[in-house]
């Protein structure tokens, strides 16, 4: 029989069992929404074996115990090899980056990328061939995409101009692309444009003036296409302007020099007269 002073005790222990039952439950249930949707991880899966990546373990499917996504911290590594994850909500996660910079990797580029809401895309200085493929323009959540020294070639497809929340488009430089330079008029977040020796052809499109949060133009090299200066008096953020090999031609408007301007690169054009009004661009360190 239990005596009267034992109650307390043991209401303590059982309120204490409870509690710790609780705690476990939560963790459980936490670890349940914590989990990346089948559809994600199916197409990780199958870019992993396109590309022949056998150094992700696909078993782990929650959003913080993927570790064996991330590149090891090595100081004299250069590649990359990281896919991340975020969780908007308590059960909510979702694959939100991918980069694969220097890795060499060939082939073609995944359309399975389209399954995911990827917000970070570089596949930087690797061997990749073929066009890009439509499905990348499903991407709507993306605002960082790098193709830099590839071998792409075609047309960059329309469905790119659903990018609609793009901040930097750094780069598609250093590959066989062709085509008439798309225009992105729609991607009016962007801050970053660079477009260096990529194969497109001119003239540069006149609606880049809708594109006025840019701080960095970078557009070099291009095929054929004369035309005029480009009106970029709304783009009052420009801090680095380089518009190098692109058949320009006229003046050089006065407007540049109200710009904070850091670098300008007008350089194998076919523009004329003189550079006014340039004394007080103080920011100015290369022209």
């Amino acid at each position: 029989m239990v005596r009267v002073s034992e109650y307390p005790k043991a209401i303590c222990t059982f309120m204490l069992v409870l509690f710790i039952l609780i705690c476990f439950g939560a963790c459980g249930i936490e670890a349940q929404t914590r989990r990346i949707p089948p559809d994600e991880m199916a197409a990780l899966g199958e870019i992993a074996e396109q590309l022949g990546k056998k150094d992700w373990n696909l078993n782990l499917n929650h959003c913080d115990e993927n570790f064996n996504w991330y590149t090891p911290i090595v100081p004299t590594r250069i590649s990359n090899s990281t896919v991340n994850c975020n969780c908007s909500s308590a059960d909510e996660c979702h694959i939100s980056a991918i980069d694969l910079s220097r890795n060499y990797l060939r082939g073609s580029l995944p359309p399975e990328w389209a399954s995911t809401k990827l917000e970070y895309m570089s596949f930087e200085s690797n061997m990749f061939n073929g066009t890009v493929p439509a499905e990348l323009g499903n991407l709507v959540d993306l605002l960082y995409l790098n193709f830099n020294s590839n071998n792409l070639t075609g047309e960059l497809p329309k469905e790119f101009s659903n990018l609609i929340n793009l901040r930097e488009l750094s780069r598609l430089s250093s590959n066989n692309l062709n085509g008439k330079l798309p225009s992105f008029q729609s991607c009016k977040q962007l801050r970053i444009l660079e477009l260096e020796a990529s194969g497109f052809e001119g003239p540069i499109p006149s609606d880049i003036s809708l594109l006025r949060n840019l701080t960095e133009i970078r557009i070099t090299d291009l095929n054929g296409g004369a035309s005029e200066f480009p009106k970029l008096e709304n783009m009052t953020a420009l801090e680095k302007l380089m518009l190098r090999n692109c058949d320009i031609s006229g003046t050089i408007p006065v407007y540049l020099a109200s710009f904070p301007l850091k670098v300008l690169d007008l350089s194998f054009n076919r523009l004329e007269g003189n550079i006014s009004n340039f004394d007080g661009a103080t920011r100015l360190q290369y022209m």
